[in-house]
Order: C-alpha cells, then structure tokens, then sequence
C-alpha cells in the first residue's frame, strides 16, 4: 500500500515538473530558474504588488507570477526584471544585453540579414532567419523571398515566376519567421474584415491566432511587428481553433468564454476560478491545454 502511494506521489511529481517546463521563466544572477507566467500589459498585471522602479519592457513594467507552493497567504508572487539575466515569454528567450541605441522592439539587422531580433528593453530575443514561403491553394509549398514594394502587392518570386500573396493565390505563408494563415473568423467589430490572413501563434491539437485591426485594404501592412508588439493586448484579438471552429476570445467575456473552451482540462478551470488566469494568459493556456490533451 505504502509503495502505492509513493509511485502516486512521485508520478503528481514528475507531471507537475514537466507542466513546469511549459510555462515562462526568469533565470537570476545566480542562475536560479524562477517558472510562472510573464505578464506584460500594464492594467493586467494583476497580482502582486508592481513596484515603482521597475525594469520596463517597452513604456510597460514586465512582471512574471509565481505560484507560492509555501503556506503563506498570498497565493501568487510577482517578480520583475531587477534581478534577470535572461527569460523565456511566449516560447522565446531574450538575454540581457546592453543597447546604447535602442529604435525599436523588433528590429532587422541591417549587417547580418541572416537573424531576426526582437527586444524588449536591454533583453534581445536573437533568431536565425527562416526561408520565407507561401502555401499555394493546391497546398504545395514554395520556398524563396517574400517582397513587400512600396506600390502594389507583396509577392514571392519563383522561377521567374511573381506569385502575390492574396486569398486567391495562397492559403498561408511565412515572413520573418512568423506564419500567417488565411482564416474565415469571427468579427470584432464593423471594420474588421470576416475573413484574412492572421498570425498563428500555436500550432497543435488546439491553435492560437491573434490579429490587429487595420483598417488599411492591404492586410500585409500588418507584418510590421512594432504593430504587433507595441500594441500587447490593446486591439489586439485573440482566437482559439479547437475541431475546426474558430472561437473569438472576448476579453470581457474572457473567463465565460474559457471555461467553455477549456471544460474538460481541471487545473485550468481551477486557476480561472481563482482569478490566477487573465486575457493575457491565454498563450500559456493553451500550452498547458495541449499538454493535458496529450497526457489525460
């Protein structure tokens, strides 16, 4: 019986750490890795006390929320970037790194077209390229370089070939290293378009999409990322795909419309309740979704 309990024990153990692996971190100065969710809209923060002085992540103190696994009232800790060497948000590490000149939170380097950076503040998220590529209606893939002129519609050139990249040509395609898909979707309001290319953000059992409003006709000038990263949840929409359905997630509505998407995932519903989980959680809900999915 005794062995019984401490193979249960040990199996909530193992579960419990490899959900861990799934979520953001912070690493300090002595190299302690600190798991939670990072939290960067400045009205969502939330929990825990933001402190006056704290490291900015463009104009907005970024905060990571620890759960409190000790038994001191306060459920959740908040800590911010004083302390940091590096963390991970939304799957990318960004390292400190000291920037004299600071133009912008996602930039190109113009002396090494072989990376992507995106910064926030003094912490740089270093990528390497990707090869862009569209995906065709017959749902090949062509791999090549995607231009954006300043006159007409972005295209990819392929033997000598331009293919433009609109809902007639191509169902999805792959610019800076972000994917963008053609989706039929809810509208949020009266100008947003019912149907367009969105950025995809997690691709499993269970997808992750956000898009912004851009009243301009060409939705490509969308993929300029200061409008993506600069806006954080402010008119930026969020859409979960789950059996094909496209679901709007409300951000007034946000925990109604949670707990019907995530019904069958307890320890989802079980933070929602407690008002651990906010709008801006939903990437992390997400992963944690697919996890439990994949482990139920």
């Amino acid at each position: 019986m005794k062995k019984i309990i401490l193979i249960s024990i040990l199996l909530v153990a193992i579960s419990s750490f490899s959900q861990e692996k799934l979520l953001d971190y912070f690493v300090d100065k002595k190299g302690d890795t600190i798991y939670g969710i990072i939290r960067s809209n400045h009205t969502e923060i939330g929990i825990g006390v933001r402190p006056k002085s704290a490291p900015q992540g463009n104009g907005y103190p970024i905060c990571l929320i620890e759960e409190n696994k000790s038994n001191q009232k306060n459920n959740y800790l908040s800590h911010n970037l004083k302390k940091t060497t590096s963390f991970r948000y939304r799957g990318k590490v960004y390292k400190f790194e000291k920037k004299e000149n600071n133009d912008g939170i996602y930039f190109l380097d113009k002396k090494d077209t072989t990376s992507i950076n995106i910064e926030y503040g003094n912490f740089i998220c270093r990528q390497q390229r990707l090869k862009d590529y569209i995906v065709t209606l017959s749902k090949d893939t062509i791999y090549g370089d995607i231009i954006n002129p300043l006159i007409g519609i972005p295209f990819i050139e392929f033997h000598g070939k331009k293919i433009k990249i609109n809902k007639d040509e191509i169902t999805a395609y792959r610019y800076r290293n972000e994917i963008f898909r053609f989706k039929q979707k809810p509208r949020v309001e009266i100008f947003d378009n019912k149907e367009d290319y969105i950025r995809l953000l997690i691709d499993d059992e269970i997808k992750l999409y956000d898009d912004i409003l851009n009243k301009n006709t060409s939705s490509f000038i969308k993929q300029n990322y200061n409008n993506y990263e600069h806006k954080f949840m402010v008119n930026r929409f969020l859409y979960i795909e789950k059996k094909g359905e496209m679901i709007y997630i409300n951000q007034i509505k946000f925990s109604i419309k949670a707990r019907e998407v995530f019904s069958d995932c307890p320890q989802i519903i079980e933070k929602i309740a407690k008002g651990y989980y906010v709008y801006e959680d939903l990437y992390s809900m997400v992963i944690l979704y697919n996890y439990y999915l994949k482990h139920k």
